[in-house]
């Protein structure tokens, strides 16, 4: 089986979105961004993405789990079709020279690249200003992303994702599974035939249930939820279209029509989306129209031809809901790249235009369907976002070394010729070196529009946040909060055997967080904070004794004159809450 998963990545890819960036619960803090993202996408109403000309469709059809520590299941499509799709199963961390001349190597996961450069003693420094950090050993590979996730490679294949906070995805391929350290799994089934593709995914909480039999006819005692997939090698070939299917745990199933697209100078083929319907919709939900562009210039003196390449199939026009969107796209490929995409309807213009990018836009590879070979956006290695207007905002961004962004200044648009508005900035400090991978790309302070700064500082073996000092109030006085975290380990079956484990990596959890209303910035210490001033809420996870898959069950606060406010969380196997009793039972434990 291995052999085949193998003979069959260069269909596959990854998308981070549900697994490294995993789900954030109610009771998780996120560290604040001035955003945008490195490689945003500027989506319009048709999910047309106006810097590449191409529709992007991104799915979450399988979860299982609860809060910060859910298993998710999402695909996308990338160039604008789906041979295969992005998902995490099968994806690789790829280490190859980035240039003859230098000892540089890049990773590639998914449609992200970082460059690396190899020093005198062996170890590699990220030359992309991602912030990214990558250790080679003889047995493994580990990257290490600017958020402090790492993911763990042995031969290529990722075996491993490990969150700052030690929530651990392992990624089985021999079997066909992902698995996480607090008891949750997916089951992949393939096609019998070539190609391999997955054709169903079940989710399956191991504190319950576990897989009897041999991988890919798993037996379970419970009814468990399942994403189904049908592929154009299904049967779903017709009248030069090729259909890929796509049916959700609910049973709700969305079809994606693509259709092959021929250069007529160089013969290839392009596949693009035509048609989708979305949700179980029985008429199309999307329609796409596309055009051949032509990269041309004048062949030079003396030479009386026009020499083009470059070729490429992009949106001429959308139609969703009865509206058509017609697309205008200026797409320079630069050192300091321009693109300039906008989308009309009669909804009026929609996107952005005027998007600079240090270090080139995306560019896009193509390749034949359906052989097998995956076709996908690669972004250039610093590609970062330093000016781009978003719905009527001009917006410039700066960063440091390591990518962060620093500031961004937002100049608004007055439709008053006479009247100029002033501008919005935001700024941020981080610090100036990287001992910490899972601390130092997170701010130290944050200075909003008014110029109030709060401060942060960092849990360094998890990355989550430690202390928040809020900007003086009209009192001088600056409320902090206070956050403290216990490693927990889960209990459950394994996902074979069927033998109960004990997690020994265990995962970082909130476990207190202390308010103090009024002190001021310069003793805001949790020690000193006033009992007249403070409330304190505290967190438990499951029980100690039996199964545990490290829930969130009991919420207790203790406000400032000493009551205290219990509530009690309950939850179905597959993580979902279904029970709750507020403070006013006034139980005296959850248990």
């Amino acid at each position: 089986m291995t052999t085949i998963m193998k003979n069959n990545l260069a269909a596959w890819g990854l998308v981070l979105a549900g697994l490294i960036a995993y789900s954030a619960g109610t009771y998780a803090y996120n560290t604040p961004t001035l955003g945008p993202a490195e490689d945003k996408s500027f989506k319009d109403p048709a999910n047309v993405d106006l810097l590449t000309g191409l529709p992007n469709f991104t799915k979450t059809d399988l979860a299982i789990g609860n809060g910060k520590l859910k298993l998710e299941h999402t695909f996308s499509s990338s160039a604008g079709w789906f041979a295969g799709f992005y998902d995490i199963s099968l994806s690789r961390i790829e280490i190859r020279p980035y240039s003859s001349c230098c000892n540089q190597a890049y990773v590639r996961l998914g449609q992200s690249i970082e460059v690396f450069e190899q020093n005198t003693s062996g170890t590699y420094s990220s030359t992309s200003y991602k912030g990214g950090k990558l250790t080679v050993t003889q047995n493994e590979k580990i990257y290490t992303n600017r958020d402090g996730v790492s993911l763990i490679s042995k031969t290529g294949e990722l075996t491993k994702i490990v969150q700052p906070n030690g929530f651990t995805m392992y990624l089985d391929g021999a079997n066909d599974r992902v698995s996480t350290n607090n008891g949750l799994s997916f089951y992949y089934k393939r096609r019998s035939t070539s190609p391999y593709r997955v054709k169903k995914i079940t989710a399956v909480n191991n504190a319950f249930d576990y897989c009897s039999g041999s991988q890919g006819s798993c037996s379970f005692d419970y009814s468990w939820p399942a994403s189904t997939y049908k592929w154009p090698e299904d049967g779903n070939i017709s009248n030069g279209e090729y259909t890929f299917e796509a049916t959700n745990a609910e049973g709700v199933t969305t079809k994606y029509v693509q259709k092959k697209y021929t250069d007529p100078h160089q013969n290839k083929l392009y596949t693009r989306i035509v048609r989708v319907y979305d949700n179980g919709s029985l008429l199309p939900t999307q329609e796409y129209d596309y055009y051949l562009f032509e990269s041309c210039a004048d062949g030079g003196a003396g030479n009386f031809y026009w020499s083009c390449s470059g070729y490429n199939y992009y949106v001429d026009t959308a139609t969703v809901g009865g509206i058509t969107f017609s697309y205008f796209m200026n797409l320079n490929t630069g050192v300091y790249g321009y693109a300039n995409g906008r989308s009309e309807s009669e909804l009026g213009n929609s996107g952005i235009s005027n998007t600079t990018y240090k270090g080139g836009r995306p560019t896009t590879s193509s390749s034949y369907w359906p052989s097998g070979n995956a076709s996908y956006d690669t972004n250039s290695p610093s590609n970062r976002i330093t000016s781009t207007k978003d719905k009527g905002i001009d917006y410039d961004f700066e960063y440091d070394g390591r990518g962060n962004i620093t500031k961004r200044t937002q100049n608004p648009i007055s439709t008053d010729a006479n009247l100029t508005l002033p501008a919005v900035v935001l700024e941020a400090g981080y610090p100036s070196s990287c001992s910490n991978i899972k601390t130092c790309n997170k701010p130290n302070w944050v200075k909003d529009g008014n110029g109030g700064i709060t401060y942060y500082s960092y849990h360094g073996q998890s990355g989550e946040i430690r202390k928040i000092i809020l900007p003086p109030n009209d009192q001088g006085l600056s409320p902090a909060t206070h956050f403290e975290y216990t490693k927990k380990f889960a209990k459950f079956y394994d996902p074979v055997s069927g033998s109960l484990k004990t997690d020994t990596v265990g995962i970082w959890l909130l476990t207190k967080k202390v308010d103090c209303l009024s002190k001021s910035a310069s003793t805001a210490t949790e020690s000193d904070c006033r009992a007249s001033d403070k409330v304190t809420t505290t967190y438990s996870y499951g029980s100690s004794s039996g199964v545990n898959n490290l829930w969130l069950t009991e919420q207790v606060v203790t406000s400032t004159d000493g009551s205290v406010r219990r509530t009690c969380y309950e939850y179905d196997r597959l993580g979902n809450q279904i029970g709750i009793i507020e403070p006013n039972a006034n139980l005296d434990s959850c248990s």
